[in-house]
Order: C-alpha cells, then sequence, then structure tokens
C-alpha cells in the first residue's frame, strides 16, 4: 500500500516539475519497477514454490453474477489454480477465448473429445504469474464431454466449490453433479453456495437421493 501510495505522490509530484525534472522522475519510476522485478525473481529463484492446490468450480450456468463469485473465490489464488468449464454466460469474458479470438483458434477453445478434455487439463499452468499468483483456468466443452471433463477435475481437485444460486427444476446438469460430488469428493472439502433464490426443498431431495445412491 505504501508503495502505491508513493508512486501517486510523485505522478502528483510531475505536474509542478519542468521538462527536466518530468524526465528524472520517469527515470527514478523507471529504476523503481526495475528494483521490483529483480527483486520478484529473487524471490521465485530462492524460495521454492509449493505444488499448488486445485479449486474446482461448479455452478449453475447463467446464475448469480459471475464476477462476484470470482471474487469471492480469487484469494484461492494464493495457493493454487482455480478449474472451471465456460458457460456461455461467461466465454466472452475468457482470457483464454479473447487470446484465441486474437489468433484466429477459436476452434481450438473447445474440447469436443475426451483426448481434448485431457489436453486442456494438461495446459493449466502450475506455475505463478508475475505478481506470484497462480492462474484460473477454464475451457468449454461439448455436451459429448462435459461430464468426462467434470469427472476429471473432481478427481484431481483439493476442494470443490459449487455455486447453486438460482439452482432449479430445470437445472438436471447440476443435479447429476451434486451426484458426482458425493461420489467422488470428502465432504470436507466441498462447499455449496445458495441464496435466496435456491430452490432448498429440491436441493435438500436431490442430495437425499444422490447419498442413497453413491458407490
Amino acid at each position: 500500500v505504501m508503495t502505491w501510495v508513493w508512486r501517486l505522490l510523485l505522478v502528483l509530484l510531475a505536474t509542478e516539475l519542468g521538462t527536466v525534472g518530468r524526465a528524472a522522475l520517469g527515470l527514478v519510476l523507471v529504476g523503481h519497477f526495475g528494483a521490483l522485478s529483480v527483486a520478484l525473481h529473487r524471490i521465485r529463484t530462492r524460495f521454492a514454490v509449493p505444488a499448488p492446490l486445485r479449486l474446482t468450480v461448479l455452478r449453475v450456468f447463467e446464475s448469480a453474477s459471475f464476477a462476484d463469485l470470482s471474487e469471492l473465490i480469487a484469494p484461492w489464488r494464493d495457493v493454487g489454480v482455480i478449474e472451471y468449464l465456460e458457460g456461455k454466460d461467461t466465454i466472452g469474458f475468457s482470457p483464454e477465448a479473447q487470446r484465441a479470438m486474437a489468433t484466429g483458434a477459436l476452434d481450438d477453445l473447445f474440447a469436443k473429445r475426451e483426448a481434448d478434455v485431457r489436453t486442456h487439463l494438461r495446459g493449466a499452468s502450475l506455475v505463478p504469474e508475475a505478481t506470484l499468483r497462480f492462474e484460473q483456468h477454464s475451457f468449454q466443452c461439448s455436451n459429448d464431454v462435459w461430464k468426462a471433463a467434470i469427472v476429471d477435475m473432481l478427481d484431481r481437485s483439493d476442494a470443490v466449490v459449487m455455486d447453486l444460486t438460482k439452482f432449479s427444476p430445470r437445472n438436471k446438469g447440476s443435479e447429476w453433479e451434486l451426484g458426482q460430488l458425493l461420489d467422488r469428493v470428502p465432504l470436507a472439502r466441498v462447499t455449496l453456495l445458495v441464496n435466496d433464490d435456491t430452490d432448498m426443498p429440491l436441493l435438500e431431495q436431490q442430495l437425499a437421493n444422490a447419498a442413497r445412491n453413491i458407490d
């Protein structure tokens, strides 16, 4: 915080300086950013990066604001990778989709076969970014393989959060996912998010049905 405070003060000071003063201030700022980059590099090379933990995110597509959900789970990036499948309501905001559009490789963004699913899952970087935070990784599946993708993500996850806001009888996919959660993930690692728009009697009924059918 103090770093950003003094940066702001330098910018304000620049408005009072002449051409020579601004040039000198520019050199100071360049040196400052260079020193920070060197310091970050030293931290990354001196200390071993722990193996990242994996958070799998499941959700009812077109539920509550995905931006709110992203903000809620963002702290996980300090300790690991966030993985989820894109829906039609979020694909346009995906960094992967934006890069694919820029390079004309939109077709590569979609997993159409189980081999594509494995390729996408292997593509998640396990190395922190320059800010020392891990990435948020996502991709989109065809109807033929989305279940296989969910199973693969659950089987390798360290924790799962499922957004069930606006959960209703028309969310058949979420019903299947709840069954997989109970079947594959220790409940201590599972968090379900609900709100006033969640059909709680239906959710309780589906959880009870899933509990009777777990392996």
